[in-house]
């Protein structure tokens, strides 16, 4: 069962129907019963039904004057040794001129099985020798059940003089059912009244708790007239007790109430009337009680705003002596106590615009608000600097954390690639950190030094998938391997700064990829653009020689 669909969310007077009387007589049954929420639902519906065939009934009374010619209300008939009904209006036959009794059944919606049945009951009527007058609304004709339409006909037929259906039209039914709301609203009213007389009368508390808020404003009042001020924390503690003794005094009220209304005996529907009652006048009871707190409120809001900006004056001057975790309490110690003032004063006046009108209340909290956030605005700028120095704080500690472990990382890395510890650290410590992005600012270094890790194995990834593309493609044009993958690594951006060539190796690079692409030698190419002379071949004797051998061998002798 979800926690809204409990009986104690239910009032009073319902939960005490529900669980005394609704539960017991459906397990008396051995039926489910219905849960909280389905069960008051249910009975607000019937409620409404109640409610709409009762003002008609009552318009009847008024519009044709029944109950001065003697009309009786709701009469029981039992027809059956199990099997009764219940008749609207009857007229016993010693008030009538022809000595027959009659019986008015008023319906305001569709006829449904029940009305079958009691249409069965009135054939008893009739065969007595009474007269049955039946009364429906044109409106809902169409939606009566079958069987209800043909026992209304059967009747027609078999007891012509006796049985009368009128149908309303819906000018006639809205007419007379205006005239029986408004008399259900006072009857309503008067028998509330009459249950308001039987309560019996409380006497008032001899030390309230209005009266204990006014004795202590008055010693405010002369305490701040001798120069001197009650401690903040004794007023926030008086304050938080009087409005818990409040709420406690209006718990107690509504039990008591609850208690009158048991004694008397009431109906669940009377009960629910009086309790509805019994709320308002409590609640109004309660707002007054809060009114005589509003000084002590009052003083106490404007207490902790002075408290606040001596403190947030005090932070300013302290600031630069803290280290970061104190900045950072400090600063969010300020900012809730100053939120903490805003919502009780806020909350102070959300329930004064309780008392007003709805357009005024709206207008009211405006201006109030208004009035707030101007009061606030020196202070609220003051911890927002406050704020703001504690956050560029924290970012310059995080940038230097970080480059910190990015130069570790960086000579862990010069370490595996062969190089010397010394020689490592010195290299490291001149490579720059990893440059930040905005989704990085927050986050943990270490984790922070792993993604952008991460990240450079994926750029390395993508240039190599990026050189394999190139070499692949100069492949294809005919170019072979060997020398395609010279000229893309040396077309290639150069690497990151720490492990770039000089500019004049670069361009030593850059003349050999021209060479090897018109099929020089890789040796003699480098070479060339390395500047240096190509070692010429192996000289090939013979053991004699003969004509031409020279230009056999392609040895060119100075001559």
């Amino acid at each position: 069962m979800a926690s809204e669909d409990k009986p104690d969310r239910l009032s009073p007077a319902d939960r005490h129907q529900y669980e005394n009387r609704y539960i017991p007589k459906k397990l008396a049954k051995n039926e489910i019963p219905r849960t909280p929420i389905s069960w008051q639902q249910a009975s607000s519906f019937r409620r409404v039904q109640w409610l709409q065939g009762k003002s008609l009934e009552r318009g009847f009374d008024v519009v044709f004057g029944l109950p001065q010619a003697g009309w009786q209300a709701e009469r029981s008939y039992q027809y059956k040794p199990d099997e009764r009904i219940r008749i609207d209006r009857r007229l016993e036959r010693h008030h009538t001129p022809d000595m027959v009794a009659r019986n008015v059944e008023i319906k305001s919606g569709s006829l449904k099985d029940r009305d079958v049945q009691q249409l069965d009951g009135y054939i008893a009527k009739l065969r007595e020798g009474e007269k049955v007058f039946y009364y429906t609304r044109a409106s809902k004709s169409k939606e009566h059940n079958t069987a209800a339409r043909e026992k209304i006909a059967q009747l027609e037929r078999e007891f012509p003089d006796q049985f009368v259906h009128k149908q309303m039209s819906e000018r006639v039914y809205q007419r007379i059912l205006a005239v029986g709301a408004r008399q259900v609203a006072r009857d309503i009213q008067q028998r509330i009244e009459n249950d308001l007389a039987r309560l019996p009368e409380r006497e008032p508390s001899a030390l309230s708790v209005e009266q204990i808020a006014r004795d202590y404003v008055r010693d405010i009042e002369r305490i701040k007239a001798e120069g001197r001020h009650v401690g903040i924390e004794q007023l926030r503690y008086v304050t938080e007790a009087l409005r818990e003794l409040a709420a406690a005094e209006q718990r107690a009220n509504h039990d008591q109430a609850a208690a009158d209304r048991k004694a008397l005996g009431l109906g669940y529907h009377a009960a629910r009337d009086l309790a509805q009652v019994q709320a308002a006048e409590l609640e109004a009871q309660h707002i007054a009680r809060m009114r005589a707190l509003d000084p002590l409120r009052i003083e106490l809001i404007a207490r902790e705003r002075e408290q606040l900006s001596r403190h947030t004056d005090e932070m300013a001057r302290q600031l630069p002596t803290m280290d970061l975790v104190q900045q950072r309490e400090q600063f969010l110690g300020l900012a809730y106590t100053l939120g903490k003032i805003q919502s009780l004063e806020r909350e102070h006046h959300q329930e004064i615009a309780r008392d007003v009108p709805h357009e005024r209340a709206v207008e009211f909290l405006r201006e109030a608000e208004a009035t707030r956030q101007e009061i606030d605005r020196p202070v609220a700028q003051q911890i927002g600097a406050i704020g703001a120095a504690v956050e560029r704080e924290t970012a310059a500690r995080e940038r230097a954390e970080l480059s910190r472990l990015a130069i570790e990382v960086n000579r862990e890395r010069l370490i595996v690639q062969g190089m010397d510890p010394e020689q490592a650290r010195a290299q490291a410590v001149v490579l720059p950190a990893p440059l930040l992005r905005d989704s990085d600012r927050g986050k943990d270094p270490r984790e922070l030094v792993r993604e952008i890790a991460q990240r450079d194995r994926e750029h390395s990834l993508a240039r190599e998938r990026a050189t394999e593309q190139r070499v692949a493609r100069l492949v294809a044009r005919g170019v072979p391997e060997d020398h395609a993958r010279a000229v893309v690594l040396v077309q290639l951006p150069s690497p990151p700064p720490g492990q770039r060539q000089s500019s004049r190796n670069r361009e030593a690079e850059r003349a050999e990829a021209r060479l090897l692409e018109q099929g020089i030698a890789p040796e003699i190419a480098r070479a060339a653009a390395e500047g240096r002379i190509p070692e010429p071949p192996p000289v090939v004797t013979r053991g004699h020689e003969s004509p031409g051998h020279g230009r056999e061998l392609g040895i060119y002798r100075d001559r």
